[in-house]
């Protein structure tokens, strides 16, 4: 993902900000702990080292703590944790080391899984805003049943209206645990993750050296316990004895340590990790958009007591799995992102004050997107071992319901003057470029040779009403080509998307030539002009485009069909596996692994608002 690459080039998040709503977070962590000032919840303190605000809620816990081994403190930790020593577990550090967090306690006040509260938009993106973040992350969301957590809900619905009216806010959210779910195999993303403007995030397989380093970091008891628990038995029973080769999977420590090293190409971070919630939306857009590493993640880990006192080190530490550290991973990476725009890196590739500039959130997501590359691996499609599908590749039709665009990389789409990769980098993030419908824009790119040219088109569209039958409510397309004969439109080749804010296009152009893109506002239905944000990269001086005088004729594309939108059909069911009591043992062992020790926030136990 190149984190370590960005470091190089002195962006580690300086100057960043980032929000999180999680269960609680142990600040006394070294990885969280200012020894030269003390953190006070519910008192804003910008000089903090790194948490400038603990915000608790009265409807959710105010105990400003998290449980031992909490969510919250090992989410905040791949985001920007840092040790304060600036040595003792370092390699362990967040995505953006130097952030700082502004962070929402969530944790119900009795009980485990998570409080949404009401309000979340005006509550907790807007406190954190008003702070400076300008990326947001979410680990958590509605799991099960397809009809109930697939859907535009409220929550959705709310994150929509904070993005529309405040565009540099990115809001981060975790697509779900439920790829594993043994009913369904496609529309398994749970709400809010099904919002139009979020950034819906999939979890990758960690590399194998990953997967074999992050072994002594399991908490070999607790899974012990809750096996036992899951499946009445007592709680000094034998994993490594069971009969059940997916209790053996869960809790035995050398089972596990022979299966990771005696099947390397099933630990590979090409792969998709199989608990990881699968696309499309219900009424068909791209969800998750992005993967990011979200298997056998190391971070931070809680003691319960987040003024205990000093704790630091291999004790301290954590493996978890799921979507939600794929999250906080990509929120850092997106703060790097930004960070690269705010500091005047583009379009130069050098630092320079006279580039500075405030994105927006479309901004940082496009360039996200444009960068992704795709995964080769493969997939379980029915979780039942008869059908394994490549993940890869993503082009002509460009999106996956596994891995959406792909997996996060920054390398190939942030420009540096100092390294030739052989592209450079376009963006048009004006606030005033905005459509009404009919209206569009062409940008004409001569190409200095030939290679591949990658555009990203996205806005911000207002949200739609509570369960819409179709989120989308304004319509932009993208057009991209040398001529009508010689044109894509974005994310279908052939037809027009009607249903996705976000269209990419995916071509090779052989110079010399002009390469075009059209950006057309086929239908606003609400609030016009419609804002948006173009990325392109490629190989090209990015100073060399122009929109005046630039004329660009394009095929005339029809709408793409209902069925183009859903690859594995609508909402597919059925229970999968041989004898039922085996499957049933089996989805709870998987639910156990994926969400209780490591991702406890997606689950029944979460409150949010309902369709």
């Amino acid at each position: 993902i190149n984190a370590e690459y960005m470091g190089d080039k002195n962006l580690r998040g300086e100057g960043q900000v980032i929000g999180c709503a999680d269960s609680g977070l142990d600040y006394g962590h070294c990885f969280f702990r200012d020894p030269d000032r003390e953190l006070k919840p519910d008192k804003a303190d910008t000089s903090q080292r790194k948490i400038i605000l603990y915000q608790t809620l009265s409807e959710t816990s105010n105990d400003a703590s998290d449980e031992v081994g909490g969510h919250g403190t090992h989410v905040v930790g791949s985001i920007a944790g840092e040790p304060h020593d600036g040595q003792t577990s370092i390699q362990y550090s967040g995505q953006a080391p130097k952030a700082k967090i502004v962070f929402t306690d969530i944790g119900p006040k009795t009980g485990s899984g998570l409080k949404v509260p009401t309000k979340f938009g005006q509550n907790v993106l807007k406190v954190a805003y008003d702070l400076g973040a300008r990326v947001h992350s979410n680990s958590w969301g509605c799991s099960g049943n397809p009809s109930s957590c697939n859907t535009y809900n409220s929550n959705a619905m709310e994150v929509d209206q904070f993005t529309y009216s405040y565009p540099e806010m990115l809001v981060v959210i975790a697509a779900g645990n439920d790829g594993t779910n043994m009913k369904y195999y496609t529309q398994t993303v749970g709400a809010p993750a099904t919002s139009k403007n979020c950034l819906a995030i999939g979890a990758a397989q960690s590399s194998y050296e990953s997967f074999t380093t992050s072994l002594q970091f399991y908490d070999w008891d607790a899974r012990r316990a809750q096996a036992a628990e899951s499946l009445d038995l007592p709680s000094t029973f034998d994993c490594c004895s069971h009969k059940n080769v997916k209790v053996r999977q869960y809790c035995c420590q050398s089972y596990m340590v022979d299966q990771v090293k005696n099947d390397r190409d099933r630990h590979d971070y090409m792969n998709l990790a199989d608990f990881s919630s699968r696309g499309p939306t219900y009424d068909g857009r791209i969800k998750p958009e992005l993967v990011a590493p979200g298997q056998n993640i190391v971070s931070s880990k809680s003691d319960g007591n987040a003024i205990s006192g000093y704790q630091c080190g291999v004790s301290a530490l954590l493996q978890m799995q799921g979507t939600s550290m794929a999250t906080p991973t990509a929120s850092g990476l997106a703060a790097l992102v930004r960070q690269y725009y705010t500091e005047g890196y583009y379009p130069s590739g050098l630092k320079q004050q006279n580039q500075v500039r405030n994105p927006s959130g479309m901004l940082v997501k496009a360039t996200l997107i444009n960068g992704a590359v795709k995964m080769n691996g493969k997939i379980d499609v029915y979780n039942n071992g008869s059908r394994y599908d490549s993940l890869g590749p993503i082009y002509p039709q460009t999106t996956s319901i596994f891995q959406g665009f792909g997996r996060i990389q920054l390398n190939t789409v942030l420009y540096f003057n100092d390294i030739d990769n052989g592209f450079r980098l376009y963006v048009d993030d004006d606030n005033n470029n905005g459509l009404d419908t009919g209206a569009s824009r062409s940008y004409c790119i001569p190409l200095n040779k030939s290679g591949t040219v990658k555009a990203v088109l996205t806005w911000y569209d207002p949200p739609a009403s509570s369960n819409a039958a179709i989120a989308l409510v304004n319509n932009l397309d993208l057009i991209t080509g040398q001529n009508k004969d010689d044109n894509e439109a974005g994310n279908f080749r052939n037809a027009r998307d009607e249903r996705n804010n976000v269209e990419i296009t995916i071509m090779e152009a052989k110079a010399p030539t002009t390469y075009k893109i059209k950006v057309l506002a086929q239908n606003i239905a609400k609030q016009g002009p419609q804002r948006y944000t173009l990325v392109v990269t490629g190989p090209f001086d990015p100073n060399q485009v122009y929109t005046n005088g630039c004329e660009f004729t394009t095929s005339e594309f029809k709408a793409a069909s209902t069925s183009s939108y859903f690859p594995y059909g609508k909402l597919v069911g059925g229970l999968v596996g041989g004898v039922g009591g085996l499957a049933i043992v089996i989805g709870i062992l998987y639910k156990l692994c994926a969400n209780k020790l490591s991702n406890g926030a997606f689950g029944a136990e979460i409150e949010m608002d309902k369709p």
